[in-house]
């Protein structure tokens, strides 16, 4: 029996990989690959899994609930009218809400390790 690996992947990579075995159909391997992603996109869609990166906040484990930054909206209409430090703080919201996709975590969590 062959190993199996559980990567994190976002719903339009699923999307993405399905569309892509779909037009491998000759192959059995992408066959096989294709039912289980099939299930797999389905689940998501419909809510009966939950993504596998989200993080409790420490506010949250402690019962607190996060705020949203003031700038939030700001940023939401136009990204541009925010300063650096208003940016910092919804990047810093984002991370800790679960609202970033895995590769702005990784990407986030490499801002912080660097300081930049």
């Amino acid at each position: 029996m062959a190993l199996l690996f559980r990567p994190s992947l976002s719903l339009d990579e699923i999307n993405y990989l399905i569309t892509k075995c779909q037009e491998d159909s000759s192959n059995p391997i992408a066959l096989f690959a294709l039912q289980k992603l099939q299930k797999f996109s389905i689940k998501a869609s419909v809510g009966l899994i939950t993504p596998s990166h989200r993080k409790d906040s420490i506010e949250e484990k402690l019962g607190f609930q996060l705020r949203e930054p003031a700038c939030y909206i700001k940023w939401q209409v136009n990204p541009a009218l925010c300063t650096k430090a208003e940016l910092d703080q919804i990047k810093q919201y984002r991370y800790e809400a679960g609202l970033m996709a895995a590769s702005e975590e990784a990407e986030y969590e490499l801002e912080i390790m660097s300081g930049d």
